[in-house]
């Protein structure tokens, strides 16, 4: 074999080398590199007793953000229920005193006031949301004159709003920074943490159908009200695949399906 050959050969295995090198340096900063702090909650359901809950809330949430880097605060959805505290936000002393004036008063709105105070970056849509249809959804987390509204967006990516007017003025497509659409719906979101994105899909329950309010013109997956989890699960993986297609390598699943064990069978079937 003439030298030239020889030379080649050990160029190309000295070549492989550091391509398996600089592939195991890589796996290593994409597994151990980044810790990501999850804090989330869900069912908050603020009821009278928020007046005293909220402010401790928030201080253990800055308790927990301040001992880690990296850190996202989330929401499973189901984030106010009707009921007198829903209704307080609608007297113009609440307006004046906690929404930015009198005008900005309306039912629920104190609730959704709470969590932009304490800093959720988005969150799934639950049943609760829709207990009063569309309009009042819209009403409590669309801005509107001097109403900020949400300051995250709402998640869910088997239900379609396109049709339904109270709230199709404000739907975004998936895949984009939560910073840039808040107070509007998207099927899935980006966060950006100390420079990684980090992915989040929303999934409600598709029961909503039968215990909520959201009238005939949501499209919901799948639309017989049952837990169909292998429907469900194309919808999140197909959702997934959009994001990673973007390079997004870290996603979270924010999904409201009101019983854990739906949580349970679901994750063996997501990919």
């Amino acid at each position: 074999m003439s030298r030239s050959k020889i030379r080649s050969r050990k160029i190309a295995r000295r070549s492989a080398r550091h391509r398996f090198a600089i592939e195991k340096l890589e796996s290593r900063r994409v597994f151990t590199g980044y810790t990501l702090q999850i804090l989330h909650s869900s069912d908050m359901e603020a009821g009278l007793a928020a007046l005293q809950d909220a402010p401790r809330f928030a201080a253990v949430v800055d308790l927990l953000e301040d001992t880690h880097p990296n850190s996202i605060l989330v929401s499973g959805g189901d984030n106010f229920l009707p009921g007198p505290f829903f209704n307080a936000s609608g007297d113009p002393s609440v307006g004046t005193a906690v929404l930015g004036g009198s005008a900005n008063a309306s039912i629920g709105r104190g609730d959704i006031e709470i969590m932009n105070r304490v800093g959720f970056e988005a969150s799934a849509i639950g049943n609760h949301e829709l207990d009063l249809g569309t309009r009042e959804l819209q009403n409590v987390f669309y801005p509107s004159g001097t109403w900020t509204g949400g300051l995250f967006p709402y998640l869910s990516a088997n239900v379609s709003f396109a049709n339904e007017r109270d709230l199709n003025g404000r739907l975004s497509a998936g895949g984009l920074e939560a910073s840039s659409i808040r107070g509007r719906i998207a099927p899935s979101t980006i966060i950006t943490e100390n420079g990684e994105r980090i992915g989040l899909v929303g999934l409600t329950t598709p029961e909503i159908i039968n215990i909520s309010s959201p009238g005939p013109n949501l499209i919901v997956t799948p639309g017989t009200g049952a837990y169909n989890l292998p429907v469900l699960a194309q919808v999140v993986n197909q959702t997934v695949d959009a994001l990673e297609a973007q390079g997004v390598n870290k996603v979270i699943l924010l999904s409201h399906l009101q019983q854990f064990n739906n949580e349970v069978n679901l994750a063996p079937l997501l990919s």
